[in-house]
């Protein structure tokens, strides 16, 4: 069912992240609190991300993204550009090269996460 701005609320946040929590209008307090949790659960995994030896670099970026996605079904709103300097920053150092090249490209403000993950997908093929 597609939504439109006028169906949701602005509900005030039990879990201690900032930013505006959107949910439909009459949601329990039950409701908002599970969802909260999953949300405080993905962003956890999320912040606490790192890549490890042995992973490869689209598999890493691609399990990220999804992550991102799951926060943002749940009503979280995240900031692009953010999340893909997370993304870079949590790279191992041999991808240094390939996280200057990127940073200093102009496709990463206006390309996104699709973009960064196909860029991810070239370099591992």
């Amino acid at each position: 069912m597609e939504h439109k701005d006028e169906d949701f609320v602005h509900i005030p946040r039990i879990v201690g992240f900032g930013g505006e929590w959107l949910f439909e209008e009459g949601v329990t307090t039950d409701a908002l609190r599970d969802c909260q949790k999953k949300v405080a659960k993905a962003l956890f995994s999320f912040d606490s991300s790192f890549m490890k030896d042995g992973d490869l670099l689209a598999d890493y970026v691609s399990s990220l993204v999804d992550v991102v996605n799951q926060i943002r079904k749940l009503g979280k709103n995240l900031n692009e550009k953010k999340v893909i300097e997370k993304i870079l920053r949590s790279l191992l150092k041999k991808y240094g090269h390939i996280v200057v090249a990127i940073e200093e490209s102009k496709d990463l403000n206006k390309g996104g996460l699709d973009w960064l993950k196909k860029v991810a997908f070239k370099l591992s093929a």
